[in-house]
């Protein structure tokens, strides 16, 4: 079976002392946005075994307390947790206990700050799993009106606009299934749907939202087999009959991918402005966000693999000269870049990297050649994998 790297998100955010808050298990986390366990629960659809439970703490205020980070199974803690003790940074791992996930289990993180002053910033989560399935999440706090349709992004954060702007190339033959959504807010008086899209068309997996109904809706019946170089996404479509109606609010879709390879994804929540001379860094996946810090904004390897397909999307440029994005491995350039000339999407084909566990992965963006003028990106793509071993990413928003 391949090893899949999991991660939780972008940027995990400050935590308070003294509460406890429930994240994804992949995606893309605000902890703030939902404190609700069912809002961030993802439905296993395979059997595997997940351990090596990872944390990045960038800083910990909290002086009088340790936290405590639990895997989160069906509602309750599983074997692999971390203490963290009080005013103490770095990184945290569990390389002692492992938990057996079966179908239609339903995992997430709980988090519990003790102490009772200060808090922590954490930046991102990890577990590697032994299986067939990778899980894909796009996580966060989305609301969507009674337009007719609109399109989701399927791994990162959150968020609707024009299909193009959503899609995601998929670069291994892959059968996705266990299409899985959550709602907060329901004020449509018809039915919805969630529709997974492949090249432009609807797929056969739709989640059917009950009219003026929250909960979990899933499709646990058909599944689509995706061919190499296929664009997917998700159609959100609202309920059309007459009515007064005001938005549905969605906090989580999800659906798992069969194969050896799969894409981590930053972005799909915002885009990010670069300005002309300057240098920044962002996280293999999660939430578009950029930092002049790179170690804040990497994430760790945690199984060999091969790296390739990196993929920027533009959506405004005025640069007097070329931008660029590219991987950094270990805090050194890679192999894997593209040039920025335009707006739209840059792909490149022809390298790869290969990563072992240990290594530190996360994009740079460069527009140190130009003197006026900006660029605006909101995707960064990258294929991860190899016949034995696997990586997926998710980091913490703040």
């Amino acid at each position: 079976m391949p090893e899949f790297l999991i991660y939780t998100g972008e940027t995990l955010g400050f935590i308070t002392n003294g509460t406890t808050h429930f994240v994804p298990q992949v995606g893309y986390s605000n902890p703030p946005f939902t404190n609700t366990e069912a809002h961030h629960q993802q439905r296993a659809t395979d059997s595997y075994t997940m351990d090596q439970m990872f944390i990045f703490l960038i800083s910990n205020g909290i002086s009088d307390g340790s936290t405590i980070f639990v895997q989160r199974v069906n509602g309750a803690d599983g074997n692999q947790t971390i203490s963290v003790p009080a005013s103490t940074s770095g990184t945290f791992s569990d390389t002692t206990n492992n938990d057996s996930i079966v179908a239609n289990d339903l995992l997430n993180h709980c988090i519990t700050a003790g102490g009772t002053t200060g808090s922590i910033l954490a930046r991102w989560m990890s577990h590697v799993i032994d299986g067939d399935q990778a899980p894909h999440q796009a996580s966060g706090l989305d609301s969507k009106g009674t337009s007719a349709d609109t399109f989701l992004i399927v791994s990162g954060a959150l968020n609707a606009d024009n299909e193009a702007g959503m899609e995601i190339t998929v670069r291994e033959a892959t059968t996705f299934d266990g299409l899985d959504v959550f709602v907060t807010v329901n004020g449509i008086s018809d039915p919805s749907t969630i529709k997974f899209r492949v090249d432009g068309s609807d797929g056969n997996q739709v989640a059917t939202i009950t009219a003026s109904t929250t909960g979990r809706f899933q499709d646990t019946t058909n599944n689509d087999v995706v061919l190499v170089d296929s664009n997917v996404a998700y159609r959100y479509e609202t309920g059309m009959g007459s009515h007064t109606d005001t938005s549905v609010t969605i906090v989580m879709v999800c659906c798992n991918g069969a194969g050896t390879k799969r894409f981590i994804n930053n972005g799909g929540e915002q885009q990010v402005q670069q300005s002309a001379n300057t240098v920044r860094y962002s996280a293999p996946e999660g939430r578009l966000s950029t930092n002049t810090i790179e170690l804040e904004f990497r994430a760790e390897i945690r199984a060999t693999q091969t790296i390739d397909h990196l993929r920027v999307q533009c959506k405004g440029f005025s640069l007097d000269v070329n931008g660029s994005v590219s991987v950094n491995i270990n805090g050194t350039a890679s192999s894997l870049t593209v040039t920025v000339t335009a707006t739209g999407h840059f792909t490149d084909t022809s390298n790869n990297e290969s990563v072992v566990s240990g290594d530190d992965l996360g994009y740079v963006v460069d527009s140190t050649a130009s003197s006026t003028g900006n660029f605006f990106f909101d995707k960064a793509t990258m294929n991860a994998g190899s016949p034995t071993d696997e990586v997926l990413a998710y980091g913490f928003w703040f």
